[in-house]
């Protein structure tokens, strides 16, 4: 499933700049653009992240993919609810 986020701004000539960001189950991300695309703070969703396996890592290089994030949120026996509780800070 591909979502999609609108957003108008206002560039500084005060011409109307509109944004279009493409966000699928499939995409990769860095886990800090991942942390941004979760309801609480960066730092928090970072640990949530490591903290549930997530965050995975090939030569060095660390990435989520976001429908992991998704299922795991979606999936009440596979820790979806531990999303509302505090991160554990390792």
């Amino acid at each position: 499933m591909t979502m999609h986020r609108l957003e108008v701004r206002t560039n500084d000539d005060g011409m109307a700049v509109i944004l279009l960001e493409m966000q699928s189950a499939a995409d990769v991300l860095s886990p800090t653009a991942a942390a941004k695309r979760l309801p609480m703070a960066n730092s928090d969703a970072l640990a949530w992240m490591r903290c549930s396996g997530l965050v995975h890592e090939i030569e060095g290089r660390r990435f989520v993919i976001w429908g992991d994030v998704l299922d795991f949120i979606r999936d009440p026996t596979g820790g979806g609810m531990r999303f509302l509780d505090p991160p554990v800070r390792p």
